[in-house]
């Protein structure tokens, strides 16, 4: 696709005369064919838009709802018949030109909720943003969304959205933070957000809350969707930026970009996790669904079957006011010999054998100098050795 941008920016557009006048007649495909690049990133620019239905509205050719564009051609059951022929994904884009409407499989249209008045007041508010830090056409833009949180819903309060560099997302942030003073920053902590969130903690005190990402963007946007479905997310009616941001997210996944979506995904999922409902909701689903089992008992292993053995000998001594024995108590009363080579006391039991710490000499519990010990300190001190000796 970027070969055909281009071909038309920069070899179609560059051969024309001054004051030239350009006609582009296309179907439409998807939001990155060259038609939606043009509308996108060039100006001056005056748009026909003629669907084969008609939608209503402010149709150029003053057709009523539902008429067809070219009825002699294409009568209505005719278009009828195709739509059902070729699904509402190909029939929105190719013959109705909507390109948004034929990519969106996360959130509906028909979710969407709007709000004239604010409540009096709300239990937190928070900030979340989306970054990036290139200022080119072609590059992500960088989104800030403002939400409010009540008992009963989420309150869109406000959306920024820019190609900036790091030095104006910076001097931007703290703006937004100084306007709503929010009780967390949400930032997400991958390689163009690391940056910032070092800056902000280093620099400011707002609270800023690096989010970890482990899942990719679409498990995220349908971890959410419970939350619109249940009317619980709303928009402010008549904000400038509502319908960027109701497209964006209507054409989520196969929309231009996605900053948007990461957003409000990202701002609705922390939000989930403090207040728990949706959990609820997952696992109605589950019970409905009958994917929800309790885990099958394990067979216990001898280690456990040892240990709650012990545990319960513990608990019968105890309870007939028995001390178990300490593992140290076996071998106080045991009588150590000398050494019989030294005569030394500092004896050690090991095994069925004693060893002496003085001279290092081993003998059985019942026999003398086992044969092949060590010789003794006054056996090197004398120079004699009359003790076949070997390195143990």
């Amino acid at each position: 696709m970027q070969e055909h941008y281009r071909l038309v920016g920069h070899v179609a557009f560059t051969r024309l005369a001054r004051d030239a006048r350009v006609v582009a007649i296309s179907t439409r495909w998807s939001e990155r064919d060259p038609m939606g690049w043009i509308i996108r990133e060039q100006q001056g620019w005056d748009v026909l838009h003629l669907p084969a239905v008609s939608e209503g509205g402010a149709d150029p050719l003053a057709r009523p709802l539902g008429a067809p564009l070219w009825e002699s051609q294409f009568p209505l059951p005719a278009l009828q018949s195709i739509r059902t022929a070729v699904g509402n994904q190909v029939w929105q884009c190719l013959y109705q030109g909507n390109p948004t409407a034929s990519l969106g499989s996360v959130f509906r249209r028909e979710w969407f909720r709007h709000y004239q008045q604010l409540p009096a007041s709300f239990s937190k508010i928070i900030q979340s943003w989306d970054t990036a830090f290139k200022i080119g056409a072609a590059n992500d833009f960088s989104v800030c969304t403002t939400w409010g949180v009540t008992d009963a819903a989420f309150y869109l309060l406000s959306m920024w959205r820019d190609r900036v560099e790091f030095p104006d997302l910076k001097k931007q942030v703290a703006l937004q933070a100084e306007q709503w003073k929010p009780h967390a920053i949400l930032v997400e902590d991958k390689a163009s957000g690391q940056s910032l969130i070092q800056e902000l903690k280093t620099a400011t005190s707002f609270p800023v809350l690096p989010i970890k990402v482990d899942k990719d963007k679409e498990t995220r946007a349908s971890a959410v969707t419970a939350f619109f479905e249940a009317g619980k997310v709303l928009f402010p009616e008549g904000a400038p930026w509502l319908a960027d941001l109701e497209d964006e997210l209507a054409g989520f996944p196969g929309a231009v970009h996605d900053d948007i979506v990461d957003s409000v995904s990202q701002a609705l999922n922390y939000l989930r996790g403090t207040s728990g409902v949706l959990g609820w909701i997952e696992y109605l689903k589950n019970v409905a669904l009958g994917l929800f089992q309790h885990p099958e008992p394990k067979e216990p292993s001898p280690r456990d079957e040892l240990v709650g053995k012990l545990a319960s000998l513990r608990f019968e001594l105890k309870t007939r006011s028995i001390e178990p024995p300490t593992p140290g108590q076996f071998f106080r009363d045991v009588v150590r010999p000398p050494c019989p080579s030294c005569k030394a006391v500092c004896v050690q039991r090991i095994g069925s054998m004693w060893r002496c710490g003085q001279c290092g000499g081993q003998w059985w519990h019942d026999a003398a100098i086992r044969p092949g010990a060590p010789p003794s300190r006054d056996d090197l001190l004398s120079g004699r050795f009359c003790i076949t000796t070997r390195r143990w």
